[in-house]
């Protein structure tokens, strides 16, 4: 089963922002009837879900090694969060993916895509955290740098209290100093908005994932671990560059 809610948990909020997928209107106003419980045409759905650049070729790639559909579940929770699907992905794919996908009219020129697939650490794993503080935006739509690192990768947190529309959460930033990238050892308190129309039901102490300053999701400790586990992993790897 191809689970679109899921994926646009996680994708919705930088759409929304122009980030990243669809700029077309009538097809941003598909996935808010979708968010929104109304009937919509699936298919139509999956094609706007594959307006997605940044997203989907990770996707395809991680499907493919794992022989899964490219919406399963675990596939999004693969790329987004990270699990045991990512030990069947190889650096040598990631390069592959580079210069494939993400080069061509309105992404990444030829010079820029060799550097990046040219450089990638042996170590890097195909998680959501490795586009974000490696490849960066495709489309040039917005530069990723500093503060906006940790608003762009997928943060997680306790949540410490439930307002009208928003939370208050208690997580780990990442901070970007000097050009240097580091997972923060010290929890800072922040208010996220909450949209129902991704996760209605939220409880005081529950583990969320949060991305552009937007709650997706409710998580288990384990996959909190996951999270943590390979940001650090790409985090270390960027030393390497």
């Amino acid at each position: 089963m191809k689970d679109f809610k899921k994926f646009f948990q996680y994708s919705f909020a930088p759409c929304k922002l122009h980030f990243c997928g669809t700029t077309n209107k009538s097809s941003y106003e598909l996935i808010e009837d979708y968010l929104d419980g109304k009937d919509v045409d699936l298919i139509k759905l999956e094609e706007v879900a594959n307006t997605f650049i940044g997203v989907i070729p990770y996707l395809k790639l991680i499907a493919d090694r794992n022989n899964l559909e490219v919406f399963d579940t675990k596939v999004i929770e693969a790329y987004w969060l990270g699990n045991m699907l990512l030990k069947k992905v190889k650096v040598s794919d990631l390069k592959e993916v580079i210069l494939k996908e993400f080069q061509g009219e309105n992404k990444l020129n030829y010079e820029q895509a060799k550097k990046l697939a040219d450089n990638i650490p042996d170590n890097m794993v195909v998680h959501h955290s490795f586009h974000v503080m490696y490849v960066g935006s495709v489309t040039h739509t917005i530069k990723i740098v500093g503060k906006l690192i940790d608003l762009c990768r997928i943060s997680w947190g306790e949540v410490r209290e439930l307002k009208e529309d928003s939370l208050i959460v208690k997580y780990l930033p990442v901070i970007a100093d000097g050009g240097e990238v580091r997972l923060s050892e010290e929890e800072i308190i922040k208010e996220i908005k909450w949209d129902k129309r991704l996760i209605k039901e939220i409880a005081r102490d529950n583990i969320v994932t949060f991305h552009w300053d937007t709650v997706c999701d409710v998580i288990t400790k384990v996959q909190s671990r996951n999270i943590e586990k390979f940001t650090i992993n790409n985090i270390k790897a960027l030393k390497n560059v």
